[in-house]
């Protein structure tokens, strides 16, 4: 095992065992590329839902007063890479206490182990 898989695997168990009740549950979805269906004229595309655990924090208020695109609405979801078998992308979506937030940005950290999230309610 390679030292990025150590690491993924430690920041998988860490979010899914070690921080307990700070880890949360939330509903990942990725909107699929459409596709044409020559018969009907429509494009169509499928929505694929994943149960995920994620840490879910507000940003600081460093990072509010620092960084332009940052809503002080705006939360920050810590995604273990092991959690899903895609990359999130923005204009994903997630849905957390009820709310439906959508992918501002995307940052992998350096080891390509945990997904850095800014989210931000529809």
């Amino acid at each position: 095992m390679g030292l990025a898989s150590t690491v993924q695997n430690a920041v998988y168990n860490a979010i899914n065992t070690t921080v307990g009740d700070l880890a949360q549950t939330v509903t990942f979805s990725k909107l699929s590329s459409p596709s044409y269906n020559v018969s009907t004229g429509a494009a169509t595309a499928t929505t694929t839902s994943h149960s995920v655990k994620v840490v879910v924090q507000p940003f600081t208020e460093e990072e509010l007063t620092s960084t332009d695109n940052i809503s002080t609405e705006d939360l920050r979801v810590l995604l273990p890479k092991k959690e899903l078998t895609f990359t999130p992308e923005i204009d994903d979506v997630i849905t957390f206490n009820n709310l439906t937030y959508k992918i501002i940005s995307v940052r992998l950290d350096p080891a390509q182990a945990l997904f850095d999230i800014q989210m931000r309610v529809e």
